[in-house]
Parts: C-alpha cells; structure tokens; sequence
C-alpha cells in the first residue's frame, strides 16, 4: 500500500501574506512528504479564540472548513477527492482515520 492523506496544516506565519491556514493532499510516495498545497486562506484570527476546522464527508468527497468565530463558518475547499482513502485506490485496508488537526510549520 502507499502512503496517502489530505492534511490540513495549521495557522502558519507568513510576513508577506500574515496568517495562513492550508489544506495539502498527499497521493502517494511520488508526492513531497508534507505534501501539496490544495487550498489555503489568509486569516486574522481573533486574539484568545480558537480557529475551529470542520471536515464534511459526502460520499467519496469531502469539504474542509474553518471558524474564526463560533458558528461562522468559511468554506476552504469543497468537493476534494476522498477516493485516496479507500482500500480499492490503496490496494489493501489502510485504517484510515479522518479528523482535523494543527501541527508546527517549524
């Protein structure tokens, strides 16, 4: 089986562009290991408030969203290809596990 994912990295600091919230898909072992960049938003988080992230499952597409406050949410990106998850484009059972998370750019 190959290495697949769709990862939504968290807030990173850009000086040019500010904050920057980006979701990147990896496809495969032919891909960079942090993966490819698919969607991304300039944000301004509110001091002392979390950036909430919502994942939407419709069949063999999802949506990714985020909050900058509760309730308000803001479509990153909608209908990405969910298809990397199944055991038919992997080639076996991959245990896929589906669930929003931050990590440092560092």
């Amino acid at each position: 089986p190959v290495a697949r994912d769709a990862t939504v990295r968290g807030l990173e600091a850009d000086d040019a562009a500010g904050r920057v919230l980006q979701l990147e898909h990896r496809g495969g072992d032919n891909e960079p290991p942090d993966g490819v960049a698919i969607a991304s938003a300039v944000i301004a988080p509110v001091a002392g408030q979390p950036v909430e992230l919502r994942i939407e499952a419709r069949g063999d597409r999802l949506d990714f969203s985020y909050a900058l406050r509760p309730g308000d949410w803001q479509l990153l990106a909608r209908d990405v290809d969910a298809t990397v998850l199944s055991t038919r484009t992997a080639g076996g059972f991959i245990g896929a596990t589906l669930g929003p998370y931050a990590r440092s750019g560092e």
